[in-house]
């Protein structure tokens, strides 16, 4: 089964068992009264075994999924229903949880976004561990690893950017903003990587290839960037450090080799060997980083040799060709033109009910004689502060940074609430006073100290009795609903603009390349104000008079026709051979017969002569491509003789710049 050496994230642990009942029991006896505790027992045995079913993990991916989402869906009810932990004097229930790259070591926190971290953490890796299996050899499977991947990716997104900033610091290494950032980005990679394997196996063109390998070593340039706690570099190893390089620096090297076949398309070997010369450079010292004492995935290792060795011959050949035929100066590498990156994936956000309350769970609730403090149905006091969590820290596009330090566990080929969206949207439809002072705290905090708002908050909480109209009718859900699509509608306009930009940048290249640009400005030197030609230029002067002007030039012109019409000789006598053969068959079928044992003669030679009509249209190509070189000879003989010696100031025997 094909394989591009991919990751899985290994899921977290639970510490043991936990009962969940008994705490919750206690808390409803002493705060409303023990009837609505003795109610209580059914909703909660319930919610129970799906707690169990979420930390045992057993069974199919599927299975597994559906476990994990419906106790996250119970906590958000619970969260809306009765308070949790010790601060506020609510349900004493303590959720532990092991380090997912470190099994060893384990966090545990009265905080039930803390559990509920853990249960989205683990469904990410689910969902990545499922595209891990996937047949990358099918189009089905391929298919799916890239959804898998899109899901774990917006899973962690959502953990990095509204729940994780919700708990108290420090936040446990497998669970802070920047290890979830980097395995946002990591499958976001390795999702783009499944539609460069399909784009690959079905042929699409070079320039086509070329961006969407592009993209893939942007993304892994970006992980490798990212600044990362010396804890979380530690975790993840060397191992991961040298396998996210090595990715890198392979699909730079492929982006390079589909360019390469660009230009040739376009006649222009120059720069066909540049885009080959780079690429080799590239993966050879990305080889030595994976012979090192550093074990890296064999996989990955044999996919960069296979890549090598392809990029390798395909040089010698630009080469060869460049010297018999094109005569063209290589460039810099620097000076080519890359390929603007062509992203197919995106962060697929978790279900758009994940955080739907369910009141069904707490109808025991209903009717009791009594309310508890802090609870979902009493106010919130004014004075309740707003923690203000630490920045997600962003990639930071940095060639010379790194991971440092392999997802421990991070095997190699082994197998978003309601009221933070509804603070944000009725803030916009609230006075203006009301927007401008949201304004100015959003200039002091981080956006994320939005969603660490209590999670009880209602519409009616932010508004009193009397709503704005737009919302006086209006749901948590239609909220959501409604950012949602707002969302939808951002992410659409800035992948219509990128789209936009990348095709002008395009054209721009292309208007540059028809000019001469970039490199006529290597002209404008210090050398060319003070009377002089650049050094460059003068040497390329030197070496076409040491080698004898245009006369040469000339020369193998002639030379090259003259190879061509021996070609041609050849061609036409080995196609006279096989005529005579054909000939000789025929007679001898017609004299015996059906005797006759032979195969027909036609039918034999028949790859003989597709071969040789290749040929004699290659050579056809060649004459017309010599045609126009000697035309360009002839056209600008009188600048080729103004390349002659003359004396510039400062120096004699120097090239003299034309007139």
């Amino acid at each position: 089964m094909p394989s591009n050496a991919m990751l899985a994230v290994p899921a977290k642990g639970a510490a043991g068992f936990l009962d969940i009942r008994e705490p919750i029991k206690s808390y409803v006896a002493s705060q409303f009264n023990r009837s609505a505790a003795s109610s209580a027992s059914e909703s909660l045995e319930k919610a129970q075994k799906l707690r169990n079913a979420a930390s045992e993990m057993a069974g199919g991916a599927d299975e597994v999924k559906e476990a994990l989402l419906g106790y996250y869906r119970f906590l958000s009810s619970l969260e809306a229903a009765l308070p949790v932990g010790k601060e506020r004097g609510g349900v004493q229930v303590r959720f532990k949880w092991t380090d997912a790259f470190q099994p060893d070591r384990g966090d545990g926190r009265s905080d039930v976004a803390f559990e509920k971290a853990a249960l989205l953490f683990n469904l990410g890796a689910i969902s990545s561990q499922v595209a891990l299996g996937a047949d990358l050899g099918s189009e089905r499977g391929v298919k799916n690893a890239a959804r898998s991947y899109q899901e774990a990716a917006g899973l962690f997104q959502y953990l990095a950017e509204r729940l994780i900033p919700r708990l108290e610091t420090p936040y446990p290494t497998d669970l802070s903003p920047e290890c979830c950032s980097m395995l946002s980005t990591l499958c976001l990679a390795q999702a783009q990587e499944c539609f460069y394997t399909k784009a690959a196996a079905d042929r699409k063109s070079p320039a086509l290839l070329a961006r969407i390998a592009s993209q893939v070593a942007e993304q892994y340039r970006d992980i490798t960037g990212m600044q990362l706690s010396d804890q979380l570099r530690r975790e993840l190893g060397k191992p991961m450090a040298a396998h996210l390089s090595i990715k890198g620096a392979l699909y730079r090297g492929l982006t390079l080799s589909h360019q390469a076949a660009v230009f040739i398309a376009d006649d222009e070997c120059g720069e066909q060997i540049a885009c080959l010369q780079e690429a080799q450079r590239v993966l050879e010292a990305a080889r030595k980083e994976g012979t090192g004492w550093i074990k890296v995935d064999s996989e990955l290792i044999a996919k960069l040799d296979a890549a090598l060795d392809g990029i390798r011959t395909d040089l010698k050949k630009a080469e060869r060709e460049n010297s018999s035929l094109y005569f063209q100066r290589v460039p810099k590498a620097e000076d080519i033109a890359t390929p603007a990156p062509a992203s197919l994936v995106a962060a697929v956000p978790p279900p758009d009910d994940v955080e739907a309350v369910d009141p069904s769970w707490f109808t025991f609730l209903d009717g009791a004689s009594s309310q508890p403090q802090d609870s979902a149905y009493s106010r919130q006091p004014e004075s309740t502060p707003i923690r203000t969590p630490s920045p997600t820290p962003q990639p930071r596009r940095d060639s010379g940074g790194g991971v440092g330090s392999t997802l421990g566990r991070l095997a190699f080929g082994a197998a978003k609430g309601v009221a933070g969206w509804a603070v944000n949207t009725a803030l916009e439809s609230a006075s203006a006073s009301s927007r401008e002072r949201a304004g100015k705290a959003a200039d002091s905090r981080n956006v994320a100290a939005m969603y660490d708002a209590p999670r009880n908050v209602s519409v009616a909480d932010l508004f009193g009795s009397s709503p704005p109209p737009s919302y006086a009718s209006r749901g948590d859900s239609d909220v959501r609903i409604d950012s949602s699509k707002y969302v939808e509608e951002v992410r659409a306009l800035i992948n219509d603009s990128m789209d936009s930009i990348a095709l002008v940048n395009e054209a721009r290249e292309a208007v540059l390349k028809r000019t001469g640009l970039p490199q006529a400005l290597g002209g404008v030197t210090d050398e060319a104000a003070s009377g002089q030609l650049p050094r460059d230029v003068t040497k390329q002067v030197e070496e076409h008079r040491r080698r004898g002007g245009v006369q040469h030039l000339v020369q193998m012109l002639r030379d090259i026709a003259d190879v061509r019409e021996a070609s041609l000789e050849k061609l036409e006598a080995i196609e006279a051979q096989l005529n005579a053969e054909a000939r000789e068959d025929e007679a001898a079928r017609s004299h015996y017969g059906p005797d006759w044992p032979l195969q027909e003669a036609s039918s034999v030679t028949a790859n003989l002569r597709d071969r040789l009509a290749g040929y004699r249209d290659n050579l056809k190509e060649a004459g017309q491509s010599d045609g126009k070189l000697r035309a360009l000879v002839d056209d600008n003989a009188a600048q080729f003789a103004a390349l002659g010696l003359g004396t510039l100031p400062g120096r004699s025997g120097e090239a003299s710049a034309p007139c």
